[in-house]
């Protein structure tokens, strides 16, 4: 038994790309599947052993995990399998690992804890977004002491786990759990009113209020950009840069150890790298100019040291491509999936076809 997952529209400025809904589908064990009727991955890993075939994982934030894709066979770890046996003649299992919020960070504890049971061929680590907020604010945070005074701050702990502490500390203060009680009260009243007239009209605007009035979300992330711009941000973008890179050694290191094929894709996101912007694109980079700056600084740190075999930056993707490719600053459409997802296989192809050269000689 697996679960379905939908994401709805949510809020966007006006002109920007629709981002629109999408549902991801989950095995048995809670990994994405790269299509709905797809089989478990245990039981298609098993079958790529017998014949021979790569298996490939695949961990990063949301953009892996699919948001923009729609369906589960648009997402860049379903193309990226699809591409290297259709293009190079490599037959593999993608594992999509991508979660939601998701770090360079997580990724190693996710990846250290599952490395034995999925045994494969190739890790990849698609990053760059998340790990320049994550890292940045972990590390101003830890500067700055115990958030709201209370609440410690440790060296790899996420955005995810602070708003998760958040969430618990609150549960003692009682005001803030009437004011939970509230939201829960105003969004259920308004779930309701949506199931009773299924109108796409009613449940937008119905899906609107909540958001608006009774929303769910700890908006720590929001609040915590607006605190960094007061740090001195040229050094916290480098010693963050240097976290990145310790993070990445390490896996590769662990990968090395376990005799497994470790690259890093540095995703392109629309503050780095070229890119011809389509009027809809300029619409949302326009309305996020916010955060830019200190994100670019991020970028430039650690692109500044990426002389590195098993680090492929790929910054400029989209450097010829002036259709819409992205819906946000970093979340990619199925074209932008697929334009991602060629780079990915062409590079893929050749580490994965070096390795089983080398097997044939022996």
């Amino acid at each position: 038994v697996g679960f379905v997952i939908t994401a709805g529209e949510g809020a966007q400025p006006e002109g920007a790309p629709a981002i629109g809904s999408a549902f991801f589908v989950t095995d048995a064990c809670g990994i994405l599947k790269n299509a709905p009727d797809a089989d478990d991955t245990v039981e298609r890993i098993s079958r790529a052993r017998a014949r021979g075939d790569q298996i490939v994982v695949l961990y990063g934030g949301s953009t892996m995990m699919g948001i923009g894709s729609r369906v589960p066979n648009f997402t860049i770890a379903s193309l990226v399998e699809k591409i290297l046996e259709q293009d190079h003649g490599i037959r593999a299992v993608c594992v999509n690992r991508g979660i939601a919020g998701a770090y360079c960070q997580d990724a190693l504890n996710v990846m250290m804890a599952e490395l034995h049971n999925d045994q494969p061929d190739c890790v990849v680590f698609y990053d760059g977004w998340n790990c320049c907020h994550n890292l940045m604010l972990n590390k101003f945070f830890r500067d700055t002491g115990p958030f709201e005074g209370k609440i410690p701050i440790y060296r790899g702990m996420s955005l995810r786990h602070l708003e998760h502490d958040t969430i618990l500390h609150h549960h003692f203060d009682i005001q803030q759990v009437f004011r939970h009680g509230w939201r829960l009260v105003g969004t259920g009243l308004l779930t309701s009113i949506s199931r009773l007239i299924p109108f796409q009209a009613v449940n937008r605007s119905c899906a609107a209020l909540a958001d608006r009035f009774f929303s769910l979300k700890n908006n720590i992330h929001f609040d915590a950009n607006a605190l960094w711009q007061s740090a001195e941000s040229e050094a916290l973008a480098r010693e963050s840069a240097e976290d990145y890179w310790r993070i990445h050694r390490y896996s590769k290191g662990v990968c090395d150890v376990a005799d497994v094929k470790f690259v890093t894709y540095f995703q392109p996101v629309t503050w780095w790298g070229e890119k011809p912007f389509s009027s809809s694109e300029l619409a949302y980079i326009e309305a996020s100019r916010a955060v830019e700056d200190d994100h670019v600084r991020f970028y430039h740190e650690v692109s500044r040291l990426r002389d590195q075999e098993w680090f492929v930056d790929l910054s400029d993707t989209f450097k010829n491509v002036a259709d819409d490719v992205y819906i946000d600053s970093g979340h990619l459409n199925r074209l932008g999936n697929l334009f991602v997802a060629r780079a990915m296989a062409a590079d893929l192809a050749v580490r994965l076809g070096v390795e089983r050269l080398n097997e044939s000689k022996t």
